[in-house]
């Protein structure tokens, strides 16, 4: 009798204990009501209006594509590099992980294994023979794998943000693979990576953006118009010119010299007639 108590409270203990493991269903899964998912989701969690909500402070989504290629990349960090593949793995995340960090969100390709880090000559040369207090000892030579603050090899992901939304009132947008975000501007490249804006229709608003074609229409109305003008100029010269000639070639040979002032008259118009030539 008392062995039977005895097994029956062990096998109480063990219906009665927190059982934790994974789930595989291999069947379809409906869910009729609302989700919460994440380690701060609480019992009676209010949904509102949303029926389903990630909830912890570090949210995080990945798409991983088992049948996509991937390609060899090489993410440079500061003292440092790290070569990885990216290709088949997308992940969205919500604000930076680390205490202090951005509010922000991102689209990034990210890596699904992490590597290490290799000090390219400025990485710390950490001297941990006081595991509470480690020094900066030097730097560590190009090649060679960089460490943590704790001395163990520092590896990270490899990830190539492809779009970034700042938070804050005057944010900016940054859109293509490592765009660099500046507050209150709309960037789709950096200093080292150029791109275009194409199939953007002409501006109407004061506030819109001209295009290409726009300007130059816009230029070549200003060279029509200087054009018109010159023409006008042109015009009252020749008519002017056409004057003088009818005074110069028109008066007496007769008189005491008229003739000499006559040719001195025609040799200053010189200039004038040669630009009536060019113009025709």
């Amino acid at each position: 009798m008392a062995l039977t108590r005895l097994l029956a409270a062990a096998v109480g203990l063990v219906l009665g204990a927190t059982v934790s493991a994974d789930v595989i269903k291999t069947d379809n899964l409906v869910v009729q009501g609302n989700q919460c998912l994440g380690t701060d989701c609480v019992s009676g969690e209010t949904f509102t209006d949303h029926s389903f909500v990630l909830k912890e402070n570090n949210d995080r989504i990945r798409w991983l594509d088992t049948s996509a290629t991937t390609e060899a990349v090489r993410r440079n960090l500061e003292g440092g590099y790290l070569d990885s593949e990216l290709g088949n793995s997308w992940r969205v995340e919500a604000n930076e992980s680390s205490n202090g960090g951005d509010n922000r969100f991102y689209i990034q390709l990210y890596g699904t294994d992490k590597a290490a880090v290799i000090s390219d000559g400025t990485a710390p040369d950490y001297d941990c023979s006081d595991p509470f207090n480690p020094v900066v000892n030097g730097t560590i030579p190009a090649g060679q794998p960089a460490e943590t603050m704790n001395c163990q090899p520092l590896v990270d992901y490899a990830r190539l943000t492809s779009v970034e939304l700042s938070s804050s009132a005057n944010g900016g947008v940054a859109i293509g693979g490592d765009s660099e975000l500046t507050n209150g501007e709309v960037s789709v490249g950096n200093d080292s990576a150029l791109r275009r804006l194409t199939q953007v229709a002409s501006a109407i608003a004061q506030t819109d953006v001209v295009i290409k074609s726009q300007m130059e229409a816009s230029l070549i109305s200003e060279q029509l118009a200087s054009a018109d003008d010159i023409e006008a100029m042109l015009d009252d010269i020749e008519s002017q010119i056409i004057a003088l000639e009818l005074q110069v070639f028109g008066a007496p040979n007769g008189g005491n010299g008229g003739g000499g002032a006559g040719h001195w008259l025609l040799f200053g118009l010189l200039p004038l007639l040669w630009l009536r030539s060019r113009r025709r």
